[in-house]
């Protein structure tokens, strides 16, 4: 509906779909060092797509320095991946205690509905628009990428 208003106003619009945005103190790492933390591996798997803020950052910033109304970007970065292999792999580099990964079975009976549904959707979305006109590079192109300057607490 956003979209649909911001199209119709007349204004030379651009529209950016923004990803899970991770970077300093905005990521998981805490809550999976405090233990409990709780995921859902879905079959088949559900994909969720992520940026890291300082790349969201460039992306507008280039956008603004080559307007081009009508644009739609995904501001996301190159490796999709579903949140429970995400958490995983944070929780290792971080020395966290592994999250608990549920069947779906088994977190439909504890889960609430609503995080149960955030974390069902399956937003695997492609960036090839924004690496073709605005960031050839991304600076982290995955969260794997990030997690030392994340671990250090700089990303």
């Amino acid at each position: 509906e956003a979209e649909r208003a911001w199209r119709g106003s007349g204004a030379p619009v651009e529209l950016f779909r923004i990803s899970g945005i991770y970077g300093p103190g905005r990521n998981l790492i805490e809550r999976l060092r405090r233990g409990g933390y709780v995921a859902v591996a879905w079959d088949p798997p559900r994909y969720a797509n992520r940026i890291h803020v300082d790349d969201l950052v460039e992306g507008v910033v280039a956008a603004i320095a080559r307007p081009r109304p009508g644009r739609v970007v995904n501001l996301t970065d190159d490796l999709p991946s579903p949140h429970a292999d995400y958490v995983r792999a944070l929780a290792r580099a971080a020395g966290a205690p592994d999250p608990l990964v549920l069947a779906p079975e088994e977190a439909r009976r504890r889960l609430s509905p609503d995080y149960l549904a955030f974390f069902r959707a399956n937003r695997r979305v492609s960036n090839r628009l924004l690496h073709r006109e605005l960031l050839p590079r991304l600076r982290y192109p995955s969260f794997r990428a990030a997690l030392p300057s994340l671990l250090a607490g700089g990303a």
